[in-house]
């Protein structure tokens, strides 16, 4: 009899702590996970991608000439800087940073018919004239002195399509003597003059170039098409 109510003490303490087993609930409250911080890497990527961005920029872009686009002025594959028809361009002196003069380029004409003397009149030595209409303006002097004006006419040349740089020179006697008046190629200051140059290129599409960095011309190119 006390066997038995052994066995049945012993079996109902199992029971009561098979019951109990689990694990106490936790005393510390559910911990939110903190918030995931942007790392340095990752901000100083968003803010090059803003400032790289054209669209998103607060600042235009700009060129070496003053404040002007960079799609203004653009540069040839040449490293010439490309002007159309109504850009204004400026020569310095050779000596200073001073303006000599601004020349406007007004039309481009892809063929001349000569006007001057049958006598004295040639044909083209390198395949066609062509002419650039042009007003000049010079500053008036001042105490710093701008210099004169001088359009080097030696530094003009003649790109074709192909990249081919045309071998004669754009200002050829026949080019001089094509017209009954030049345009002053030498300008005191303030003054000023309206005309035509005249230049002697080859035939075809191509690019007219003036490279004159040393006198402050600078180095500039523009587009005259075949017809």
């Amino acid at each position: 009899m006390k066997k038995s109510l052994a066995l049945t003490t012993l079996s109902l303490a199992l029971l009561l702590t098979a019951c109990g087993g689990g694990s106490a609930p936790s005393s510390n409250p559910t911990q939110v996970p903190a918030a995931t911080e942007t790392s340095p890497s990752a901000e100083a990527t968003v803010e090059a991608a803003l400032e790289e961005s054209p669209s998103l920029s607060s600042s235009p872009t700009e060129s070496a000439i003053g404040n002007v686009p960079m799609s203004k002025y653009a540069t040839s594959d040449r490293g010439l800087t490309v002007y159309e028809v109504g850009d204004a361009i400026d020569f310095y002196a050779s000596d200073s940073q001073a303006i000599s003069g601004t020349m406007t380029i007004n039309k481009v004409r892809p063929s001349v018919k000569c006007d001057a003397n049958e006598m004295i009149v040639d044909d083209p030595e390198n395949g066609r004239f062509v002419g650039i209409d042009v007003s000049i303006v010079t500053p008036k002097a001042s105490s710093e002195g701008s210099g004169d004006f001088s359009l080097n006419t030696s530094a003009f040349s003649a790109v074709a399509e192909n990249g081919t740089t045309m071998n004669g020179d754009a200002w050829s006697f026949a080019a001089y003597t094509c017209m009954e008046e030049n345009i002053k190629t030498s300008l005191g200051p303030g003054r000023k003059a309206t005309g035509t140059l005249i230049l002697d290129i080859p035939k075809g599409d191509s690019v007219v170039t003036y490279e004159d960095f040393y006198n402050g011309g600078g180095g500039w190119e523009i587009a005259v098409p075949g017809k």
